[in-house]
């Protein structure tokens, strides 16, 4: 699939790529899947707050905002984008990256996105 970054995304990828050692639709195929993956949790977590909400087990606002679980969502999308490339850092200090090719993981995320559909 095509896909046409703006010039200054596309000289970031690069020289992530170049920093990492890795080919740049390698570096866009495993930030798509990890956006990806963030995405699905987050809609699951949606659905079981709304299941809970159903069910009567909510929390009033003030709460909601004051209350010791209340965290702030990540909105800044560069340091996301830095904690999501640290952790493929540790991953890879673990033996855990995928040697899979582009193609591949492309395939993966076109095979996520259709399940997810």
């Amino acid at each position: 699939m095509p896909l046409h970054l703006p010039p200054e995304l596309e000289r970031r990828v690069t020289q992530l790529a170049a920093k990492t050692h890795r080919e740049p639709d390698s570096v866009l195929a495993d930030l798509l899947e990890a956006a990806l993956d963030d995405d699905e949790a987050f809609r699951q977590e949606v659905r079981a707050g709304v299941a809970e909400l159903d069910r009567g087990e909510g929390i009033d606002h003030e709460e909601a905002v004051l209350g010791p679980q209340a965290a702030p969502l990540p909105h800044d999308w560069n340091e996301y984008l830095r904690y999501r490339f640290e952790q493929g850092r540790t991953a890879i200090a673990r033996g855990e990256y995928s040697d899979a090719s582009p193609a591949e993981l492309m395939a993966r995320v076109r095979a996520r996105v259709e399940k997810n559909a």
